[in-house]
């Protein structure tokens, strides 16, 4: 069975208008110029069927999931900003969690640590 060579780059944006003239940093990278596209991107290549993602975020973050045609299913944040996890997530399900304004690594790696969140 042979790999989907594009599922084992490194994603990232452009970074052309950052550096002078010539190649480019990261040569080898997925180029996607939005959040919304790597999501979808991951979405896509992972191979998910449904997502959980948080009622208190951006509405676009609706549109690749809403385009590509799976399943999203909304969870609540308590006061402190982190999710309540009332429910389980199937094999072919992800979690999206939100890192809002930076301020919650902690809980980030704690979460990545037990189940596969994006």
């Amino acid at each position: 069975m042979q790999k989907n060579k594009a599922a084992l780059k490194p994603i990232g944006g452009y970074l052309e208008l950052e550096l002078p003239k010539g190649n480019e940093y990261y040569p080898d990278l997925v180029r996607l110029n939005t959040g919304r596209n790597a999501l979808e991107y991951i979405l896509i290549q992972k191979k998910y069927h449904k997502i959980y993602i948080p009622y208190f975020t951006c509405d676009v973050l609706l549109e690749p999931i809403v385009r590509i045609g799976i399943q999203y299913q909304f969870y609540h944040i308590d006061r402190q900003l982190d999710p309540i996890i009332d429910f389980e997530i199937e094999p072919d399900a992800c979690f999206l969690y939100t890192n809002y304004f930076g301020i919650k690594q902690k809980k980030h790696q704690s979460l990545a640590s037990k189940s596969k969140i994006l």
